[in-house]
């Protein structure tokens, strides 16, 4: 019996793995593909002749997928304008096609994408085309999703969110009032689609930056609006007396009541609305602040604060509104 040769015992050559390319490569695939789809009027209309129109589509085809192996690629290695331009590009050549759900979702990845990088501005364009393309298809609780992710982004772009408790400056009021009108936006289409849950955080966004605003008779409103639907949901009845704490404070930041309509409110309207209200911890802090009318001393109102934050203590939006009710009440002093 002959010897067995060693060789038989080597092990396989192993191949080397082929590297992926990288998100410029496809990017460039994807632009070479996509033009290589375009011709000339008379070499289009020539070609349509021989029905050659179909390999032009499954060009613009090819390349929106190559746009989103781009993309894709970018996002792993956290490039995200270029993800987002590369998913606009995917957009494109899907809504040429007339892949319109291909490319609205093409335009909310891009926003993603833009939202991380360093110009999130970017991403309103591609999110409010979204939106509106998701309403026209009657798709509407994705578009209210899209809505609450523009009212997100304005904020963003202000600078100061909600939960900081800061007033907008002028540079960032246009902002501010953006976020209100598609949280308002996106809280009706969640009403519209039983989304209770989620189109009442959208309309409590709408309510606490309408004080930050210092628009308080939309705050307020929104507010008892927010205490009205919630009393009659057996899931949400817990949530009402913090709707209508956050609608007294925001009647005590504003000049716009008096404080004969701020004990109207709590003696009638909302002890008629939720009973339990005028034995909560809450009701009895602002009534303190109607009895004294605005007359007690400094000391007197920060004891007052201390005491109840102690119970209770107050998040940075209810301490914002604090400052606006000791403004009001240095003023009143100043008068006195």
């Amino acid at each position: 019996m002959p010897p067995i040769s060693s060789s038989a015992h080597a092990s396989p050559t192993k191949l080397a793995s082929k590297p992926s390319p990288s998100g410029k490569a496809l990017l460039a695939q994807a632009e070479a593909k996509f033009n290589s789809s375009k011709k000339s009027s008379i070499t289009w209309w020539i070609s349509s002749l021989f029905s050659t129109r179909m390999s032009e589509e499954d060009n613009v085809e090819q390349a929106a997928e190559l746009f989103g192996q781009a993309a894709n690629r970018f996002k792993i290695d956290k490039l995200w304008n270029d993800a987002g331009s590369a998913f606009l590009r995917m957009a494109t050549c899907s809504s040429i096609i007339g892949e319109r759900d291909d490319e609205l979702s093409a335009l909310v990845s891009a926003a993603s994408c833009f939202k991380k990088s360093e110009f999130p501005q970017k991403a309103i364009d591609p999110l409010t085309t979204a939106s509106l393309g998701y309403l026209e298809r009657g798709r509407l609780h994705t578009a209210a999703r899209q809505f609450r992710d523009l009212g997100e982004l304005y904020e963003i772009l202000a600078g100061k969110p909600i939960e900081s408790g800061d007033y907008f400056t002028p540079s960032s009021e246009p902002f501010f009032l953006k976020a209100i009108e598609f949280f308002q936006k996106s809280s009706d289409l969640f009403l519209g689609e039983d989304a209770i849950a989620t189109s009442n955080a959208c309309l409590i966004r709408v309510g606490m930056l309408a004080a930050l605003c210092k628009d308080f008779p939309l705050a307020v409103r929104t507010f008892e609006e927010m205490a009205r639907q919630s009393i009659s949901q057996a899931l949400a009845k817990w949530s009402v007396k913090e709707h209508l704490f956050r609608a007294s404070l925001c009647m005590l930041a504003s000049r716009d009541y008096d404080l004969t309509s701020i004990e109207r409110a709590h003696t009638s309207e909302y002890i008629t609305l939720d009973s339990g209200f005028s034995m909560s911890l809450e009701c009895a802090f602002v009534a303190v602040f109607i009895s004294s009318d605005f007359e007690d001393d400094l000391e007197s109102f920060n004891a007052i604060v201390s005491e109840f934050d102690k119970m209770s203590p107050f998040d940075a939006w209810k301490s914002a509104l604090l400052l606006l009710i000791k403004q009001r009440f240095d003023e009143t002093e100043s008068l006195a």
